[in-house]
Parts: C-alpha cells; structure tokens; sequence
C-alpha cells in the first residue's frame, strides 16, 4: 500500500465493502464462460475458463456465470405458464421402486430428509427419445416424459425440450472445460477421460422446474410438527448442476472449510445469470480440487418463487471415483444432510453409479408427505 494516500486507501475501502459485503449474493463469484461457446476455441482457451471454474469452486463449490447463450427470462416466464395449469392438466410418471419420476411433482410430494416437509410443487422431464419410442434395452432412468396437453400450453413442450438441450450444452462445456483444467488430455481432438463419462449421461439426467411456496401455503395438518423448507440440506450427488432462479430465490450453501456458516445466493431478477453447483461425483474425480457445497432452498417470504434446475449425471454404467465421496461432511459437522453416500449401504458402490442413483431417488421419492 506504499505510495497510496489516506484518501485511496478509504476509496479502496469502501469499494471491499460495497463489493463484497452490502452487495447481496456477492461470496459466489460471477465468470463468463462465454469463450466455451465461441467457433474454433482452443483448448488452452478452453482450459483458462476451467480453471477459473475449478478456482472458486475450489472455495465456494458453485459459481455463478454468463456468456452462455440461455434467454433465462423467456424461459422462466415460460415456467410460470405451467404453475398456472390445473391439476387435471398435468400429467404425471412415477414410479419410486426404480426411482423413474416425470412429469407433476405434487405439493410436498417429496423430500431429500423425511423429517422436513419441501413446501413446494414441481414438474421433471429429461431427454427428448425421436418418435417417442425408448430403445431397446434401455435402463429404468431413461423413460417417456409426461407433458400437459398441447391444447392447454402450445409451443411450451418445445420451449422446455430446447432448454434442455441448452442446459445440457452448458454443463457439459463446463465439465470438459474442469477436465483440462484437472490435467487431463485430448489427445488428436478426442474427448478427455471425463467428458467420455459424460458421453450418454444426457439421457438419465434430469430437469426439475420447483415452485416453492411461502410457509403458509401448507396447512398446519399437513406433517404436524416437521420444519418447512424449500429443500431439505443436501449436496448434490452428480457432476454438475445448472440452476436458472428468480429474484425470489433464497438458496443458501456451505463454502468449504470446517465449521462453515451459511451464506446466501441472492436471486436473479433479470435472468441472465445461471447458478452451477458442483456434486459430489466430479468433487471426487478431481481428487478434492473442488468443493461440493451442503445447500438449501428456505422459501419465499411473501411471493413464490421459481426455478429450473438440472441434474447432469455421468453415464449410468460409470462407476464411482472412490469410496468415501460425500459421508464425511454429515459425520463431522453432527448435522444430517442428504450426500452421496448418506442413508445408501456401502456396498451399492460396487455397482454402476445409475443404479445406485435409483437407489439415492427412491428414498426421496418415499420421503414426500404428498
């Protein structure tokens, strides 16, 4: 601070303070991640952005970020269409011995922790089969999606399918860009180790559009007695997960380091950003270079509040990277949080990791109140 004056140095001060203490949401950094998408991009390119990624997940385990191309107010607006719907409109798929959830998600119809009642409603659907026929010997988490009538939401099934393929284009760009950055290789244009896991996870990942309601909204002899929340504390158990909020958001995490409080991710109000949370799968590819943050949705004060969120998983036959992924963070905080390997015998892990996912979903589908 040699040479600086009184004036500058309280300047400086000011601008900290302003930056990264009034500013609401300002812990979780903001990268464009627009050179991702740019025509001829070369890998060092690519790597620069991943490792710009890998930096604050390192810290935080999320990242915010622009520059990837999703028009988020359209698509919210979109949304909003669908809440609006009476029930009798929409359809639903569930099936909780495999864990197979499309279409309406009913209010509280689910829970990551069964002692916490999520007051929200939802909608999930997931990758677009041509002819709406599944292929021979598919695996019980890729299926048919549930969509309301045509006559009561035109054009909204296309809206939702495209962005799909958008969300999936972003967290896949996303991931090969971390493998760089981790030191893997793509030798001659090949895909690294990483992006070749990813290659067919596209077709059991899964969108999730949540309607989370005020407190209120749940009657008092709906699970007397449980806390409510948005969703319940958790970590995510996959690669990557893309969020597109809006203002009314409150999602709150956990940034790496012991003993950590909770720290808010303010919500969007135009759209522009997406929110990525790093899970569990790639924090233990990377060999702990990244954090995968505990978070949690609290609910909405006055309004309600939307999100879409997507859940990119590997392949289903990918195995898991280690063993002990994801259990430490309940056992040493003496918190209950619903991670990887939380409340899922060890020995699932001798399995393909969609299997095991099967397992992870059908004790939150069995947690819902609804």
């Amino acid at each position: 601070m040699q040479g600086l004056g009184t004036a500058a140095i309280l300047c400086l001060a000011v601008a900290y303070v302003l930056r990264f203490v009034l500013e609401p949401g300002a812990a979780a950094p903001v990268i464009d991640i627009g050179p991702l998408f740019q025509d001829g991009v070369s890998s060092s390119s690519r790597k620069a952005v991943g490792e710009k990624l890998l930096q604050a997940a390192a810290v935080h385990g999320l990242v915010r970020v622009v520059g990837h191309g999703v028009n988020g107010k359209a698509v919210l607006d979109a949304g909003h269409r669908y809440f609006q719907l009476p029930e009798a409109s929409r359809p639903s798929s569930r099936n909780v011995t495999t864990g197979f959830q499309r279409g309406f998600i009913p209010l509280a119809g689910e829970s990551g922790l069964a002692e916490v009642l999520e007051v929200k409603e939802g909608f999930s659907y997931g990758h677009a089969w041509p002819g709406e026929e599944l292929p021979p010997g598919h695996n019980a988490l890729e299926g048919l999606n549930a969509w309301p009538p045509q006559a009561d939401l035109p054009g909204w099934r296309e809206d939702m399918e495209s962005y799909y393929e958008d969300s999936v284009r972003v967290a896949k760009s996303v991931v090969a860009s971390i493998s760089l950055a981790i030191g893997e290789e793509a030798a001659h244009g090949s895909a690294t180790a990483l992006e070749q896991l990813c290659a067919g996870g596209e077709t059991i990942s899964q969108m999730r559009l949540f309607n989370y309601f005020p407190a209120s909204h749940a009657p008092p002899e709906l699970a007397p007695g449980k806390p409510r929340m948005g969703s319940s504390p958790h970590t995510d158990w996959h690669l990557v997960t893309v969020i597109l909020r809006d203002v009314h958001s409150r999602l709150q995490y956990k940034p790496a380091g012991v003993n950590q409080s909770w720290s808010d991710v303010s919500g969007d109000r135009d759209g522009q950003e997406l929110l990525l949370v790093f899970g569990d799968y790639l924090a233990a590819y990377a060999g702990g270079k990244l954090h995968s943050p505990v978070h949690r949705v609290l609910l909405p004060e006055d309004n309600t509040s939307l999100s879409f969120v997507l859940f990119f998983y590997p392949r289903y036959e990918a195995r898991m990277p280690v063993q002990d992924v994801g259990r430490g963070v309940s056992q040493t905080s003496g918190e209950r949080y619903n991670t990887l390997l939380d409340q899922v015998d060890q020995s699932a892990l001798d399995r393909p990791f969609g299997e095991y996912l099967q397992a992870k979903w059908r004790k939150v589908l069995g947690n819902g109140a609804a």
